[in-house]
């Protein structure tokens, strides 16, 4: 098929080629080519061994100063599309250019849907969409109260310099002694710290290693913000809801754990509980 190559006007965002089609678009950046460069790159251009012209029907591209800056913000806002990771190109004079078919699904597209959730081939965002994992953002208050709830039968993790959401790409691929995590957990309580050793040496001191031979590896007397991760299995939290009163642990998780620990949370820490430790958050 024919590709049609269109600079884009300086006043016209790429969002408006992109964001009414899901996944399915290609974004990335050449360094040192001018505009009028552009057409005869494109044209010999392969993503994934395939040609460009066998894949999409539009390119559309605009010049910029730092080309990785300004690729990456579109994969930002509306993710990575057919892509594994963030461009990682010098951020460097050159084009920015996103790659879309306006005739039918990509062949890029149709392979990946073909894929298995755990393959390799996929990028963490595309295996986040994936899992059924649940994801809850909560506080190291709560993991701590559910860890103690299900003590031996979680497995405790960390990020460094990592927020909430990356977190969850980071679980999507996470190995567990020869396992991915979303085939041995169900659930994952996810919290921001200022200090992930000090966050992960507390819960551990508090609660135990679980599952863990050893303890979480941080960076040692360092101070470093990020996420961490409580996983429960699924045989776990089936165990746990049979013995803390299940007729209310989909209503009112807080009073189940209570039960569980044999203890009574004030008020306070039930409305914390209610209100934003289990609170799900969507992937």
């Amino acid at each position: 098929m024919d590709l049609e190559c269109t600079k884009l006007p300086d006043s016209m965002p790429f969002r408006y080629l992109i964001q009414d089609r899901g996944h399915d678009f290609w974004v990335s950046s050449m360094a040192g080519v001018s505009e009028e460069e552009m057409p005869g790159k494109i044209a010999t251009l392969r993503v994934e061994d395939e040609l460009v012209s066998e894949v999409f029907t539009h390119c559309y591209f605009k010049t910029s100063n730092k080309i990785k800056s300004d690729a990456n913000a579109i994969t930002d806002e509306f993710g990575l599309g057919l892509r594994k990771k963030r461009v990682t190109s010098q951020d460097v004079a050159g084009c920015v250019f996103v790659l879309i078919n306006k005739n039918e699904e990509t062949l890029l597209s149709k392979r990946r849907a073909a894929l298995s959730p755990c393959d390799k081939k996929l990028s963490s965002e595309e295996r986040l969409r994936r899992t059924q994992m649940q994801f809850y953002v909560t506080s190291v208050d709560a993991i701590m109260i559910t860890a103690k709830a299900w003590k031996s039968s979680f497995w405790l993790t960390s990020f460094t310099e990592v927020g909430a959401e990356e977190a969850k790409k980071k679980i999507a691929v996470l190995n567990i002694e020869g396992k991915l995590a979303f085939e041995r957990f169900a659930k994952c309580m996810i919290a921001e710290v200022p200090d992930c050793q000090r966050a992960t040496e507390t819960i551990s001191k508090t609660c135990g290693l679980g599952l863990r031979k050893s303890a979480v590896r941080t960076f040692r007397n360092c101070e470093k913000k990020g996420s961490v991760a409580l996983l429960f299995s699924e045989q776990a939290c089936s165990e746990a809801a049979a013995s803390a009163a299940p007729e209310k642990l989909s209503a009112s998780p807080s009073d189940a754990v209570a039960k569980r620990l044999k203890f009574t949370p004030s008020p306070k820490l039930l409305e914390k509980l209610s209100n934003s430790s289990f609170a799900f958050s969507s992937r």
